[in-house]
């Protein structure tokens, strides 16, 4: 099941690596790692470190979350991270997560996200909130609708996501 590591607690570590090479202009390098460690008493740390350079400017970006497993299906986690960007200034976030599973008839289960933070940008501050839930037919196939919506100042986001998910 695509939710199988969150209901086992596991630990992870990841990395990630990208080169974007345009036709024209400066490529961008962007590489991270992090990590997710959950205790014997359903504590749970994370960390994070980002790095982007395009050429001219970096951006650098740390994180750090505390959270814990509220229930067998249930965690919330509770992180900061800032981002020193060479470009747009300073930014810091401290964000608030809710994820969960609830089983359902004839081995469905339904996965929901809840969120909010506050944004502190270079000179204004802000907020964002987010929704979600995917529907899992079986421990395979799911389909998800998720939204978030970021307001700083007179900077707006509102992002609409649909997904499908396929575990293999």
């Amino acid at each position: 099941m695509a939710e199988a590591a969150f209901l086992d607690k596991s630990s992870f570590i990841d990395f990630s690596l990208v080169n974007i090479d345009p036709d024209n202009g400066d490529d961008t390098d962007n590489y991270g790692f992090g990590g997710r460690f959950v205790t014997d008493t359903n504590l749970i740390l994370e960390a994070s470190y980002d790095q982007a350079d395009d050429g001219t400017n970096d951006a650098d970006t740390f994180g750090f979350g505390i959270g814990t497993y509220i229930n067998d299906t249930t965690d919330v986690v509770v992180s900061y991270s800032t981002t020193d960007d060479d470009a747009s200034g300073d930014l810091d976030v401290l964000d608030v997560q809710l994820h969960s599973i609830q089983a359902m008839a004839q081995g469905a289960s339904v996965a929901f996200d809840l969120g909010a933070s506050v944004i502190d940008a270079e000179d204004d501050d802000g907020f964002g909130v987010n929704a979600g839930a995917t529907y899992y037919f079986n421990n395979m196939f799911g389909i998800g609708l998720s939204a978030e919506f970021v307001d700083v100042d007179s900077y707006e986001r509102d992002t609409i996501s649909l997904d499908l998910s396929y575990f293999v």
